[in-house]
């Protein structure tokens, strides 16, 4: 006799994450399979076919036209969109249309041709989870980073758009905006004094881990999620809520002082 199937909140549910080569698309990915979901996690490169706990992984270039458009065929009831691209650290005035190409094209250009190709399968079904990781940079802006900062800004619009046009046929869409999550990508590209500073400025005392997000995300997936729909939902550890503790030094971190 064979075990019984395990249950979630999401059984049965088909799901894209884009971005599935970094850490914070695998951790979606886990948690979304982990809720019984089947989980395509893409990335521009292999391995492709592999089935692994409720995931399978695919190669997808989410700035190919045709290949983003053929998936419209498949019948998927959820998109993670988590793919970035990213430019070295610069001033606006410093910056180029060559370096900042990519930047829209994995963020902008592709969560609109992904919405187009998904989004009617889901109206028809009467179900659809849409779903675009943006960033802290988007609202609070970020030093060096004008085209991913603008990119992930160009968010906020989109997911509003698609809430108005498509709530009433029973699809969402929100934003993800997570401050530093402790990725592969973000330890290579970051120095110690960098993440230090950010640390001091967030409530919480440190940088998130990619799990947190997945949480949230694997919520938004779901049927509970359904009446929540064109929000920006941060998720970065009341990153500049205030003077946090810490940032005058040492003397202000007494988690015992009073005001």
């Amino acid at each position: 006799m064979s075990a019984p199937s395990p249950t979630g909140p999401l059984d049965g549910r088909s799901i894209l994450v884009t971005g599935g080569g970094g850490g914070m698309g695998m951790a979606i990915g886990r948690a979304l399979a982990s809720a019984g979901a089947h989980v395509d996690l893409a990335a521009r490169s292999g391995p492709v076919g592999e089935t692994s706990h409720g995931i399978r992984a695919r190669a997808l270039d989410v700035t190919d036209a045709d290949a983003v458009a053929a998936l419209a065929s498949e019948p998927f009831d959820g998109l993670v969109h988590s793919a970035a691209a990213f430019t070295e650290f610069a001033r606006v005035e410093r910056g180029s249309a060559e370096a900042d190409d990519p930047v829209f094209g994995v963020g902008v250009r592709a969560a609109l041709a992904l919405t187009r190709a998904l989004l009617p399968g889901m109206r028809a079904r009467g179900f659809g989870r849409i779903v675009l990781i943006g960033s802290a940079v988007a609202d609070r802006g970020g030093f060096g980073q004008a085209a991913y900062a603008a990119s992930k800004a160009a968010y906020v619009g989109l997911v509003r758009t698609i809430a108005l046009e498509a709530g009433r046929d029973g699809v969402t869409a929100n934003v993800v905006a997570p401050g530093l999550v402790e990725t592969p990508r973000l330890m290579r590209t970051t120095t110690p004094e960098a993440r230090g500073a950010v640390i001091r400025a967030t409530a919480a005392g440190r940088i998130g881990r990619p799990d947190e997000i997945a949480g949230l995300i694997e919520y938004l997936m779901g049927p509970s999620a359904g009446f929540l729909t064109g929000a920006v939902i941060p998720i970065d550890g009341g990153l500049g809520l205030g003077i946090a503790p810490g940032a005058f030094g040492s003397q202000a971190t007494d988690r015992g002082d009073s005001a």
